[in-house]
């Protein structure tokens, strides 16, 4: 990653910019996603980006504690 960055000790994703980079597994043919996770009282937003299939993805629930990060990362891997 280019840029001011930071990796947590053990974790498989990095930050940059207050985006995170999802490297997946690329042994199982994923690719990098970018994700921009918000929320206010009562909602939760998550946007993917996945560069190397020029697709975007914006998933929004009403339940602030539902992990959407997890329901959205698996339709941006799958979507062609």
């Amino acid at each position: 990653m280019k840029g001011p960055g930071y990796e947590p000790d053990g974790q498989a994703f990095r930050m940059g910019m207050a985006w995170v980079e999802n490297v997946g597994h690329p042994n199982a043919g994923q690719r990098p996603v970018l994700l921009k996770v918000g929320g206010t009282d009562g909602f939760n937003s998550v946007l993917f980006l996945n560069p190397g299939k020029n697709l975007v993805v914006f998933v929004a629930a009403s339940k602030p504690r539902l992990p959407i990060e997890r329901i959205g990362v698996a339709p941006s891997r799958h979507l062609p």
